[in-house]
């Protein structure tokens, strides 16, 4: 398999006088301690950007219930889905989602509010549905490997599970086209294959040497959108730049419609609450925490 090595330069606008070393361009994010039991987190995007889903540990009514609940991305309604689960996908249509409830993958009519098993477990939480709605891309042990993980693509159509991608390959982003899967491998590296050629390479992040990719969703096919282990929410293009855009927790969703990125954000008035922010960072909304 050839490989090509793909370099992503991180440069980030800031006028510092004299030219600054690589990690003094990207800013620090400080942030208070994340609180699982009390927060919100893993936001996503439905797929004709018109509302939001998110994991919350509070109704509408400010009590305890786990699960996940809908908004629109004005944050005037807030509904239970119905479901449980650590992270979610929205099918084409907005009427289905994909969600691993426990190690299980399990396929949610928003219509009908009935589950179906996909048959299908993972160890690692992050996972991906393509944009046409054919494949998931999901982490799975591989057979008689020990612990070894590898990608695996389901068919939606055919049921069929095919490994693309092993040897400790974690957090599957897949493009439009199902044409390019980015992927981390322990490091953590984050790596770029080519479905239709095999190629693949590295994506060289230029991150200061304690931070790497954490979760990474597509925004177009030449550019990611990133979140950091030290909290940095950024777009890696493929001509070279590294655009930084704020400071946030995991779980970064992109909107197929604008290109606006959910990321979870505290302040000292609203607690953790999930925030949508335009590409370039001028515009930053909070959509959850109207009670």
């Amino acid at each position: 398999m050839s490989v090509i090595l793909i370099l992503l330069l991180l440069l980030v606008g800031v006028s510092c006088g004299s030219s600054p070393s690589k990690s003094s361009r990207i800013p620090v994010c400080n942030l208070p301690p994340f609180e699982p039991a009390s927060s919100i987190h893993s936001p996503s995007w439905s797929t004709d950007g018109t509302r939001i889903a998110f994991h919350s540990a509070w109704d509408s009514l400010g009590n305890l219930s786990f699960g996940w609940y809908e908004t629109d991305t004005l944050g005037s309604f807030k509904k239970p889905l119905g479901i449980d689960g650590a992270t979610m996908h929205w099918m084409p249509g907005d009427s289905q989602i994909v969600t691993n409830a426990g190690a299980d993958f399990v396929l949610f009519n928003l219509n009908t509010k009935q589950s179906t098993l996909l048959g299908l477990t993972s160890r690692q939480p992050i996972f991906d549905i393509s944009p046409s709605g054919k494949y998931l891309y999901f982490t799975q042990t591989i057979p008689n490997s020990g612990d070894t993980t590898g990608i695996y693509r389901y068919d939606f159509q055919s049921k069929e599970t095919v490994m693309i991608v092993g040897g400790f390959a974690l957090v599957p982003s897949i493009s439009d086209g199902d044409s390019l899967l980015a992927f981390i491998k322990p490091g953590p590296i984050p790596y770029l294959l080519n479905l239709n050629t095999g190629e693949v390479g590295i994506i060289n992040t230029g991150l200061p040497s304690d931070d790497d990719f954490l979760k990474m969703d597509w925004i177009d096919g030449s550019s990611l959108s990133v979140q950091t282990f030290l909290r940095r929410v950024g777009i890696v293009t493929f001509d070279g730049r590294f655009e930084f855009v704020t400071c946030g927790l995991g779980w970064v969703s992109v909107s197929s419609f604008d290109s606006s990125i959910l990321h979870v954000w505290s302040d000292d008035q609203h607690g953790w609450q999930v925030w949508r922010i335009n590409r370039d960072g001028t515009d930053k909304r909070r959509v959850t925490g109207f009670r």
